[in-house]
């Protein structure tokens, strides 16, 4: 009993993460919406790290470590990234979203067996906090 009660905890953190994941990748998508091609990519990174970075530092504040917070934000900005850049370059595609969602929830899945494991996550799959 216990052991399913662990693991529907895990299943319930992991939902909380990919959320995270698609609200990232939607301001992606909706600051091409709003912008277009006014802002170079660059430009654009630029604002999405400081959008990302201020609602982190708003949720957790002094609570977690600043590297950590900029590792995070780095993290959920590249994912805000690929919404921004998919739309112009290729056409949107219900199996290809599908898949790469899956393919991030695996990878988020990972980290947090091998952080359960105590091995170091490093930029194979650190930390990732939830705001």
């Amino acid at each position: 009993m216990e052991e399913q009660n662990k693991n529907e905890g895990q299943d319930q953190k992991a939902p909380s993460m990919m959320d995270s994941v698609l609200m990232a990748f939607n301001m992606g998508v909706k600051k091409m919406q709003d912008e277009g091609s006014i802002k170079s990519t660059l430009e654009a990174g630029n604002d999405l790290y400081q959008e990302i970075y201020n609602n982190l530092q708003k949720a957790y504040g002094t609570a977690i470590d600043e590297n950590f917070l900029k590792a995070n934000a780095e993290y959920f900005l590249n994912v805000a990234l690929m919404g921004y850049i998919f739309p112009s370059i290729c056409s949107y595609d219900d199996d290809f979203k599908n898949r790469l969602f899956g393919l991030i929830e695996k990878k988020l899945q990972q980290s947090q067996q091998r952080r359960q494991a105590g091995g170091q996550g490093g930029q194979q799959g650190g930390n990732i906090i939830v705001p």
